[in-house]
Order: C-alpha cells, then sequence, then structure tokens
C-alpha cells in the first residue's frame, strides 16, 4: 500500500470523481494540489539522491533507481523464497554492494526490510482473514510457523494469535 501525501490525494481524487461534490473547481483545486505534491516529492528524491554516495550525480541517480527497484521488487515477490543474492540481481549490482547500499539508503538490511514487509502483510490478513496462523506465516514467506511466531512476537509484543483477537475486522 503506497503512502505520502501524493498517495492520499489520489486517493482523494479517486474518492471525488464519483461523489456528490464533484465539480469543476474543486477537480482543479485538487490537480493543483496534486501538482504541489509532487513538487515536494520531487525534491525529496532530489534530496535523497544527493545523499547517496558517489561522486558524480548521474551516479547516484543510478544508484537510487536500482535500490529503489530492488525495494519494489521485495515488496511485490515477499511471499517468495529470497535472498540477498537474488534481490542483487534484481537491481544489477553484486551483493556484497547491494546490501552495504541498501543500508545505508534505507536505514536497515534487506533481509531486515524483507522480515518488516512479510510481518505487515502477516497483520493485515490476521486482523482481515480466518485462514489458520500457520498457513499466513507460509502465505507470507516464513519457512516455519515457529521463525513466524518469534519474530511476530519480537516486533509487536503479541503472539500472532493475540494480535488476531485484539485486531479482528479492523
Amino acid at each position: 500500500m503506497k503512502q505520502g501525501p501524493v498517495a492520499a490525494r489520489l486517493e482523494i481524487l479517486r474518492a471525488g470523481l464519483h461523489g456528490p461534490g464533484f465539480c469543476r473547481p474543486w477537480l482543479e483545486d485538487q490537480l493543483y494540489g496534486l501538482a504541489g505534491d509532487l513538487l515536494v516529492l520531487r525534491d525529496g528524491v532530489r534530496r535523497e539522491v544527493a545523499a547517496f554516495p558517489g561522486s558524480r550525480l548521474s551516479t547516484r541517480e543510478e544508484l537510487y533507481h536500482r535500490l529503489h527497484r530492488a525495494r519494489d521488487y521485495i515488496d511485490s515477490c515477499f511471499a517468495e523464497n529470497l535472498s540477498v543474492a537474488k534481490i542483487s540481481r534484481a537491481a544489477c549490482l553484486s551483493p556484497y554492494h547491494f546490501h552495504r547500499a541498501f543500508r545505508h539508503a534505507f536505514g536497515e538490511t534487506p533481509m531486515r526490510y524483507l522480515q518488516a514487509r512479510r510481518l505487515r502483510a502477516a497483520c493485515h490478513l490476521l486482523s482481515a482473514t480466518d485462514r489458520p496462523v500457520t498457513l499466513i506465516g507460509l502465505d507470507v514467506g516464513f519457512a516455519s510457523l515457529g521463525t513466524f511466531s518469534w519474530l511476530f512476537r519480537k516486533r509487536f509484543g503479541l503472539s500472532p494469535r493475540e494480535f488476531r483477537s485484539r485486531h479482528r475486522g479492523r
């Protein structure tokens, strides 16, 4: 699920286009707001690129694109059996360089990011479905129920079953 001002603005547009308050001035205001949000996003991306290692701007931009491609790959394939080597191939970087650059760019290792992504997906499934906890752990990519339960409790302070009972239907 995408987050941030651009995603929020797009959601407002999506809902408002078919709503009772839709009119040309409203649409124009929303589109100007979207343009402003995109400019803020662009400036943020430029700051991120400037912070990347590399002496040339083109090198920093390329690394930025490759690392974001890898993060998108993790987000789309989190339930698969992923390794640093496999993810680094998606970024067209050596595993060592990829691991180091990913950690520098995003503040965590690729495997920690993968674990967090899997746990977010598990939270959603636990609160929205009645699937057994074991199957949910396997569905999101954990190899065993023990690993899934241990990491879940470590991250959220509750077992998956306790989480489900507290967050059912949310």
